[in-house]
């Protein structure tokens, strides 16, 4: 890595801060910063240094208010990317790999920088951002889709919560319903019809150690922050693909999933499923062109 890298982020970082200002930073790293790929160790290594440099960054700028994030795409076909994939062959090879069939666009990755440069990402520090659950969030992405022009069904248990929701948004279609429960949740789904884009929310997050927590507990648990993703997802997906269309999935899923927190084992172990999950589904889906991520 060149030292005119650190120059020209430390220029831009004291910039701000003599201003007294906030500002956010993108690095563009690579999905070759974790996968090691043939004949490019040197690129490889430089990459994963990068996105060491971006997370040490982030820690220290960011209580100047300065974010810094990493965007890491996979292959996007580029000058660069051409000369190491002249043969029609080791295209199709990388491709047959890549749940959705396809290299990624450079708008798609100009898009993704842009979101993180955005007011939209004002609490995402530190990230490195690949492109290739309490009720407030859930209200507030309702709100920004049905604002965005999307149709939006809105599902909690919660009666006040979607009654309150309607009264800020009335176009906002509502349906009380427990997720848990596994056949009423594939009836009411199903009943709405068409779907295209689906955010899986829902989570239960209580109090039990390891020692503490009984079947019930668990069950309560695995039944909503888990199952019910995994149900939902299976009846939106099925539609999606049995009308040849396309669409996106988000699951809602939390840092628990790689950090463990005291006094809640089971809410952390429901969001390291759910994370597997994502990427089970996104490897499956991809190919029907079902965009499927973790949130």
């Amino acid at each position: 890595m060149h030292v005119e890298i650190f120059e020209s982020l430390q220029i831009v970082a004291k910039g701000i801060i003599s201003r007294k200002g906030s500002g956010a930073i993108v690095n563009i790293s690579s999905i070759s910063s974790t996968l090691a790929f043939p004949g490019v160790p040197i690129y490889c290594t430089t990459k994963a240094a990068m996105d060491m440099l971006t997370k040490s960054m982030a820690l220290e700028f960011g209580p100047l208010k300065i974010r810094v994030n990493s965007c890491n795409p996979g292959v996007v076909l580029t000058p660069m990317t051409e000369k190491f994939l002249v043969a029609q062959e080791q295209k199709d090879a990388l491709t047959g790999r890549i749940p959705m069939g396809r290299f990624i666009e450079q708008d798609e990755v100009a898009n993704t920088v842009v979101f993180l440069l955005s007011d939209y990402a004002t609490m995402i520090n530190g990230a490195l951002v690949p492109v290739d659950g309490g009720h407030s969030i859930g209200r507030c992405i309702a709100l920004k889709l049905s604002k965005l022009g999307a149709k939006v069904y809105a599902i909690s248990r919660t009666e006040a919560d979607l009654d309150s929701l309607k009264e800020e948004d009335s176009s906002i279609e509502t349906r009380c319903l427990d997720i848990a429960y596994w056949d009423n949740t594939r009836k009411v789904i199903g009943d709405i019809g068409q779907v295209d884009l689906l955010v899986n929310n829902a989570g239960i997050n209580k109090k039990k150690t390891v020692l503490e927590a009984t079947e019930e507990f668990i069950d309560e648990h695995f039944d909503v922050n888990f199952k019910a993703a995994l149900n939902i997802s299976q009846i939106v997906a099925k539609g999606i693909i049995s009308r040849k269309g396309s669409g996106a999935i988000v699951n809602i899923s939390s840092l628990s999933s790689t950090l463990a927190f005291p006094g809640v084992p089971i809410y952390c172990t429901t969001k390291a499923a759910m994370d597997m999950l994502t990427k089970s589904m996104a490897l499956e889906f991809g190919p029907f062109k079902v965009n499927y991520c973790d949130s």
